[in-house]
This record gives C-alpha cells, structure tokens and sequence, in this order.
C-alpha cells in the first residue's frame, strides 16, 4: 500500500490532535508554577536543530512532509529527532527551522536546574521553591501562560515531561 503525501498530513495532525487530547486529560488535574525563566529556555539554551546534539546524542530522524502548497514550492515539514523514546520535534519551512516541542520519556535528557526524569517530586518541587502539591502532573509556565511544560509524576518519581515551543510568543 502506498502511502501519500496526504495520508502523511492525516497522520501527522491526527498524532497532533492525539497529543493535545492526552495533554488535556493529563492536565485535567494539575499544579501551576510560574517560572518566566525556566519557560523561556527549559534546556538553558536556545533549542535549535544544531544545539539539539548537545542535548541528546546520536538522533535517528524522521522527516514527514505536510500539506504542498505549489508544486514549485517545497512543503513544510516536520521533522522528529528520536533517542532512547525521546522525541523532539521542528518544524521546517522553506526559510526557517523551529523548535516545536519535546517528549521527554528517558533520565539520559537532563533540564536545567538539573531537572531529569526519575527524579523526585520533593526534589522537583524544591527547585521551584514549593512545598508538596497533591497533584501528578505539574505544569510549569511563563507569566502570561504562553508556554506550557507538563511533568507527569508517578508514584512521587517523574516519569515523563512535555515541553512545549511557545511558538505563540
């Protein structure tokens, strides 16, 4: 069966819709934490497709074609850089490549303030200054909530962590 463009579109904003769904229900009951400086730069670098090598080692890529808009001008695409479950994503126009978010499932991956994946909520929260919160997801944003990182917790250890691009800034 041959896969088309158009069937790669389906899939990608159907992936999209899928990730903003689970976002939602995860967040359904969350702690927020405003952190403009945090938000702005979660890796305390400006994520870029070259700064990416010296955030996570040996990426395989997968690069997938969105909607054609002339047959004489190139597609936007979307491009995945996977790791170990860990997944970052840009988005590439025909000028221009940006960071548009990460999935991040692996301790390999370290945050600034040396946030990583397996660590504790305890010790999460004492980064950001705050005492316990009863809630398993923790969103941690910016003050005018343009960014949203989630941390999922279970079991008081961090499990995974979504940051997002704010590509609305």
């Amino acid at each position: 069966m041959e896969i088309t463009n158009l069937n790669k579109v389906h899939f990608t904003y159907s992936l999209l819709i899928f990730i903003l769904i689970y976002n939602m229900v995860m967040a359904q009951n969350t702690e927020l934490i405003i952190d403009d400086v945090f938000s702005s730069k979660p890796f305390g670098l400006l994520v870029t497709e070259q700064s990416l090598k010296s955030i996570i080692k040996s990426p395989s890529t997968q690069t997938i074609n969105l909607i054609k808009k002339q047959k004489s001008v190139k597609s936007d695409t979307l491009i995945e850089y996977r790791s170990r479950g860990n997944k970052f994503y840009f988005l590439k126009t025909q000028n221009n490549s940006v960071f548009y978010g990460a999935r991040i499932t692996d301790k390999t991956i370290k945050l600034s303030r040396d946030i990583i994946v397996g660590m504790t909520k305890a010790g999460f929260l004492k980064i950001f200054k705050r005492s316990m919160l009863k809630s398993d997801t923790i969103v941690v944003s910016d003050t005018n909530e343009m960014c949203y990182h989630n941390f999922y917790f279970k079991h008081n250890r961090l499990i995974e962590i979504n940051i997002d691009s704010c590509l609305d800034e």
